[in-house]
């Protein structure tokens, strides 16, 4: 199952389908293991937070 899971991931980076926000990669850096050599392979990603994107996470804080 893994394996495949990291297919699609992969696929989706190639495709530049899958984002994460900019701080995401600040946690990832202070850590120099294998998934920063991902995160710094892929650093067009990681995007500032937007107000749309800032109010959709707010309103999945509030769903919990």
């Amino acid at each position: 199952m893994l394996p495949d899971l990291w297919e699609k991931i992969g696929i989706l980076l190639a495709e530049r389908r899958m984002v994460a926000p900019r701080q995401a990669y600040k946690e990832i850096e202070q850590k120099h293991d294998t998934l920063f050599v991902c995160a710094r392979a892929h650093t067009d990603m990681f995007r500032e937070n937007n107000a749309q994107v800032a109010k959709f996470a707010a309103m999945l804080t509030r769903e919990r």
